[in-house]
């Protein structure tokens, strides 16, 4: 370990506690910061595919679904089943609320991670399926015209 990286004072005229200096996050753990941010990006990619799959409307009826559907079919027993567009949207809401709150307040790094995949995942699972729940509805308005 080099001379510069033992000692360290963090500047606490602005903040009092950051996620740096809770977890000591600088010099050998810096990478943390990025791998923290990977995770989040992860729970993002998952939580995109896993939301479409979860708002759709799965019925047993393999010959009148789309192909998409025949596509995700095998994921949905893992799914527990598929609830819809509103279930999915005020459900992944109440979670992410609690994953945040939990989030401030959690007491290690690897939980921190956990929670911020938890919270991406939610946070795209709310947008992607609020967004396609009103391009329903103006594509609907827009096909009247």
């Amino acid at each position: 370990m080099d001379g510069q990286c033992q000692n360290w004072v963090y500047n606490k005229s602005f903040y009092q506690e950051t996620l740096v200096t809770q977890f000591d996050l600088v010099c050998s753990s810096d990478y943390l910061v990025t791998i923290s941010q990977s995770v989040y990006m992860l729970g993002i990619l998952v939580g995109v595919v896993v939301s479409g799959v979860i708002s759709d409307k799965y019925v047993g009826d393999v010959d009148g679904q789309k192909k998409a559907h025949r596509v995700y079919a095998p994921l949905s027993p893992l799914l527990f089943c598929s609830y819809g567009r509103k279930y999915t949207i005020m459900s992944s809401a109440v979670l992410l609320v609690i994953f945040g709150c939990a989030a401030a307040y959690s007491s290690s790094f690897i939980l921190f991670m956990v929670l911020r995949f938890c919270i991406a995942f939610c946070s795209i699972s709310c947008f992607t399926t609020a967004f396609v729940y009103c391009e329903t509805f103006a594509t609907i308005k827009s096909s009247n015209v």
